[in-house]
């Protein structure tokens, strides 16, 4: 197998475009820019993290062409609404993702900015 070098920082804003693509898709909802995401790059030689594996693992894997991209994701009420996705490129990489609830007020997840009144 040959190894290819990733720059993270391009899969990160190549991969948030595909996340808030398909959450718009399935959900019906935007993701607003100013969201904090939790993104991390799983290599094919390291195991997903325990939370993805026991909250997704019940879950429909989705995509049209699973050889090349496929997903699940899932909403988990008994972690304040936390929804966590995994994206899997050529049944190798995964990509994994975690942000709250869109309507989460906590401190994480209140702009920076006070609201203009």
């Amino acid at each position: 197998m040959t190894a290819k070098k990733v720059d993270p920082d391009r899969v990160y804003r190549v991969a948030i475009k595909i996340l808030k693509g398909l959450f718009y898709y399935n959900e019906g909802e935007l993701i607003p820019e100013d969201k904090p995401i939790t993104f991390d790059i799983i290599s094919p030689d390291q195991k997903l993290p325990e939370i993805f594996m026991a909250a997704l693992g019940v879950k429909p894997i989705l995509g049209d062409f699973k050889a090349c991209f496929a997903y699940r994701y899932g909403q988990f009420p008994e972690a304040h609404n936390m929804w966590l996705w995994t994206f899997w490129l050529w049944e190798s990489l995964t990509l994994t993702f975690a942000f709250h609830d869109l309507n989460c007020e906590c401190e994480e997840c209140k702009p920076s900015c006070p609201p203009i009144s």
